[in-house]
């Protein structure tokens, strides 16, 4: 056996063992002093190295990291467990034990036959107060067992993985290396945690355990902002992955939006598939219910492009007691000179009460009841997290029955306070008392909308209450928050008339205009009683100028 003591030069020591050490940041390990002992059996070495890493600064994540000034024990060790019995000796497996301080300890048993070591199974222990390191013979793989106050994910990802530089010339060492090492990662996990950094995003009371089975990892989750089951299946050269969960709650920040579409977009390689369901999933402080997403990846003959990559939403389901939401779609990621992606979505949106609906998505106290649908199709630049209104297009059907709008404030209700039509001035409230003072009460609101560059344009939205029947037409612009309507109020129904409002209603190319010219014709008495408004300004300080009857022309 040769000794040695203050050996500065480890450069002979490049086992499989070192060099992962020497990847996490054990490069300036020679500028500490440290015992070494290395003998020979079998034909293979067996090395022990002990040190307090005097001099040695490493910039690892928490625990890890450490001064030049600052002394951690560490010690590395390589003991031959069997050799064959036939001549020559010949050693086949070792056993690698590396410990630092009282934080980390791991055990590798090896199989030394091949032309690399291989590990059979092994435990790494990271944390305070663990439990005796133990193997089972029996078991193979990796088991890894994680204890800590605070774990980030975010800092370990960026030790352990390869620069994303790295030249061309340096792709078969990294190749090998990831050969070396990889047998030595965890196929089994179990992790608590009081906090973790994921994504830059803190997750709290921690707890996951989780198994990898080639290139499919399970685990089971449960923390503060999650819990349940979770799939994740790596990419290959035939296939994008896929992301398989069950979770009975989610929680996800307003940060998540950016986090979700930064992934979609910069991941070098295709989004992978998704099944997931979240019983009750939380987005921006709003309870949505249960959500149940697929989603696939587009081959490039699927998505009819040979730059880009598209992203299909075969499903899109969120249910809450007040309304059940079903949207499909497709993202079109950034194609080759173009700057933005483009998502497209397909939905129908089936409300048994819209004012609990508007209750739960933040817009308190601005409705009662109201029971019917919403369906159409709309597109916009970006991604299905981010609205993007100067870009959006698309139209849709508005059909509410048996519902009233409340007296909130428009600045609080926005558009909806537009359209209740709240903003009239005192004066002309009065005119309309039986109809506007407690909230207009409606037996039906319809229309069709339609949506060119965030423009929101409208020809036949109705009104129809007991007292009185609101019509109107223009448009608004979302992004703003403006308008430029024009309010037509008829106090008074009858037979005539409502045969009218039924053809602009089916017909929106009609408009207010024709519809009066129409209306006069048949009754010239009735546009005495019909009232007509300009709504514009904002939707938090509506401006409503009654219009003085006048001739009227299609």
């Amino acid at each position: 056996m040769l000794q040695a003591q203050a050996v500065r030069h480890m450069g002979a020591f490049r086992r499989p063992g070192m060099v992962a050490l020497r990847r996490i940041g054990f490069d300036d390990i020679e500028a500490s002093t440290y015992t070494a002992s290395l003998g020979f059996k079998g034909g293979q070495s067996e090395l022990s190295i002990q040190s307090q890493l005097q001099g040695v600064s490493l910039n690892l994540p928490a625990p890890f990291g450490k001064r030049a000034d600052e002394s951690t024990s560490f010690k590395y060790e390589s003991v031959i467990q069997s050799l064959s019995n036939v001549s020559p000796y010949k050693a086949l497996r070792d056993q690698l034990q590396i410990s630092w301080g009282s934080g980390l300890s791991a055990s590798y048993l090896r199989d030394l036959t091949g032309t690399e070591p291989r590990v059979i199974h092994g435990r790494v222990q990271v944390g305070q107060a663990m439990a005796p390191s133990t193997s089972n013979p029996s078991e193979s793989g990796v088991t890894a067992v994680v204890n800590l106050p605070s774990f980030s994910i975010d800092e370990w990802l960026q030790v352990i993985s390869p620069p994303k530089s790295s030249p061309a010339s340096h792709s078969t060492q990294n190749s090998a290396l990831s050969s070396a090492t990889s047998s030595y990662l965890p196929s089994r996990m179990s992790l608590k945690a009081n906090e973790v950094t994921l994504q830059g995003r803190q997750l709290h009371n921690v707890s996951v355990n989780g198994s990898r089975e080639g290139a499919l990892w399970r685990s089971n989750l449960d923390a503060r902002e999650f819990s349940g089951y979770l799939e994740y299946r790596q990419s290959n050269s035939q296939n994008a992955g896929r992301i398989y969960a069950r979770l009975a709650r989610l929680s996800l920040p307003p940060s998540a939006d950016q986090t979700v579409e930064s992934f979609l977009e910069d991941s070098p390689v295709s989004i992978p598939a998704l099944d997931i369901v979240v019983d009750e999933l939380e987005l921006r402080g709003k309870k949505l219910g249960r959500v149940e997403i697929e989603a696939v990846n587009a081959e490039p003959a699927q998505a009819k492009t040979t730059t880009g990559r598209e992203w299909r939403l075969n499903k899109l389901n969120i249910t809450t007691p007040e309304a059940s939401f079903k949207a499909s779609g497709k993202w079109a990621t950034a194609r080759e000179g173009s700057q933005q992606a483009n998502t497209e979505m397909n939905f129908r949106l089936d409300i048994s009460n819209a004012g609990e609906l508007l209750n739960r998505l933040g817009t308190k106290d601005a409705l009662r009841g109201g029971a019917g649908k919403l369906e159409g199709d709309v597109q916009w630049q970006g991604s299905p997290m981010t609205f993007h209104y100067p870009s959006m297009s698309g139209r849709f059907n508005l059909n509410i029955g048996r519902g009233q709008f409340l007296q909130a404030e428009p600045g609080v209700a926005k558009l909806l306070g537009v359209l209740s039509l709240q903003a009239l001035p005192r004066r002309l409230l009065l005119d309309f008392r039986d109809v506007f003072s407690a909230g207009f009460a409606f037996d039906t609101i319809r229309g069709d909308v339609l949506i060119q560059q965030g423009i929101a344009t409208t020809r036949n939205l109705q009104m129809k209450g007991v007292n009185a029947v609101v019509q109107m037409d223009g448009s608004s612009d979302i992004a703003r928050e403006t308008q430029n309507l024009r309010v037509l109020i008829l106090p008074e129904v009858d037979a005539g008339t409502a045969s009218l409002l039924a053809g602009i209603a089916l017909n929106p190319a009609i408009g207010l205009s024709t519809f009066l010219a129409q209306l006069i014709l048949k009754q010239p008495l009735s546009r005495v009683n019909t009232q007509e408004f300009l709504v514009d300004g904002t939707w938090s300080d509506p401006r409503v100028t009654k219009v003085v009857n006048s001739a009227v022309t299609p």
